[in-house]
């Protein structure tokens, strides 16, 4: 006569139990996945939820983009911890395709082309939205029609008395959001035509250099391969990161995951971007997935709208 095997009924758990489970859970897809469960498991993810209750293990950057596989409605998740994506919905502030100019804290900060460039926060994991103000209610902001009847911008030096429009891009990339969406130079009042070839130049990353603030001299200095081996670090359009190597074990040390971070990205709609994993020891780009090859032609993500790295959260 063959014993019976014991089965946990993992179901019978008190409530308290499985929240405190699930807030040992390092990876947003399980937490997700776990409401699935039973009807036990989603009583307690909505009350996980509904209490706003914080994930008590930290959470590596999620790679956000658009791709083919998942139609206009809807985007991808890629964790490089796990090689795993997600299917999320595109909140209603992200379908009509405005560009997204930073991230933090798990929102993205997206601008429209209206003329007064309303800046609208987005969590694309809830869908929530916050609008901030456009950016014509700063100080140093001015709006002007140009000769040719389209709207631009000045940008000011808060410190320039004589409110003189600065002069370079480097300049005005500090002003709001550490990063400029739409910028032109007026040296002598006349517009600057665009270059309609910029949109299709090839870029790609042969070299990089990271720096980091020496406190005792006040001033920046280049961080060495080896002062890096044990961390991870993150890059790219609007947002950074620099973790502990040991935080996330499945992420390759010594390396920075790069999202595209050119300063036109806004614009050059149709450019093949420029993602992968940067081993600082070798000074070479690898795919994301570990492979070397990041010429091959087969990405998962569309060029438009350009991926970018979140850190997700449910508030």
């Amino acid at each position: 006569m063959e014993e019976e095997t014991a089965v946990a009924d993992w179901s019978a758990l008190p409530e308290d139990i499985i929240i405190t489970v699930m807030g040992c859970l390092s990876v947003l897809g399980d937490l997700v996945r776990s409401g699935a469960v039973c009807s036990t498991w989603r009583d307690a993810y909505a009350t996980f939820r509904r209490l706003h209750l914080p994930s008590t293990t930290a959470q590596p950057p999620w790679l956000l983009y658009a791709c083919d596989a998942h139609g206009p409605a809807a985007a991808a998740l890629y964790c490089p911890a796990t090689g795993k994506s997600l299917r999320v919905p595109l909140p209603a502030a992200l379908l009509d395709g405005r560009p997204v100019i930073g991230a933090s804290q798990g929102w993205l900060v997206t601008v429209d082309e209206a003329p007064n460039l309303h800046l609208v926060l987005v969590n694309p994991i809830t869908g929530a939205t916050a609008a901030l103000p456009p950016i014509t209610t700063l100080h140093n902001v001015e709006r002007f029609t140009s000769k040719k009847g389209k709207t631009r911008y000045r940008v000011y030096d808060d410190m320039d008395t004589a409110r003189r429009p600065l002069s370079t891009r480097a300049q005005a990339r500090e002003w709001v959001y550490h990063q400029v969406w739409r910028f032109v130079d007026y040296d002598d009042g006349d517009e600057v035509e665009e270059d309609e070839d910029a949109e299709d130049l090839p870029l790609g990353t042969k070299h990089l250099q990271i720096f980091k603030v020496d406190g005792g001299e006040q001033k920046l200095v280049e961080a060495s391969a080896a002062s890096l081996e044990d961390h991870v670090l993150f890059l790219g359009h609007g947002f950074s990161a620099c973790f502990p190597a040991e935080h996330f074990p499945a992420l390759k040390p010594g390396c920075a995951y790069l999202a595209d971070d050119h300063e036109l990205v806004s614009v050059s709609k149709h450019c093949r971007r420029d993602i992968g994993r940067w081993d600082m020891k070798r000074g070479q780009m690898e795919r994301l997935s570990g492979e070397d090859d990041v010429a091959a032609p087969s990405q998962p993500w569309l060029n438009w709208p350009s991926p970018v790295w979140i850190t997700p959260t449910f508030y």
